[in-house]
């Protein structure tokens, strides 16, 4: 299942595939809370094979399981993992992390 993109979304991940295209290989997204950072980065792996290995950082144990299953959602054939206290990620496509790990 894939969620469909709001056009600001859709803009952010054009920014994306344009600055790497220029060669920037380490990008940071900023939105407000609620904008969909999480779908906006679930897209990516579709829409850029290469963004892979990918590291997700979050803050609150709810948004690691949360990424982690809009990532799945989006992606069922890439292995996602979640790095927090005794959850220890191995060897995957994306590691999903708490910012205190």
């Amino acid at each position: 299942m894939t969620f469909s993109l709001r056009p600001y979304q859709q803009e952010a991940l054009d920014a994306i595939i344009s600055y790497a295209d220029k060669g920037v290989k380490r990008q940071l997204v900023v939105l407000p809370t609620g904008a969909g950072k999480t779908v906006i980065f679930s897209h990516l792996p579709l829409i850029k094979k290469d963004s892979l290995p990918m590291l997700v950082l979050a803050h609150r144990a709810e948004l690691l399981d949360q990424a982690r299953n809009k990532i799945m959602a989006s992606n069922p054939e890439l292995s996602v993992e979640i790095e927090q206290a005794e959850r220890k990620a191995g060897h995957c496509d994306v590691v999903v992390a708490s910012v205190a790990t």
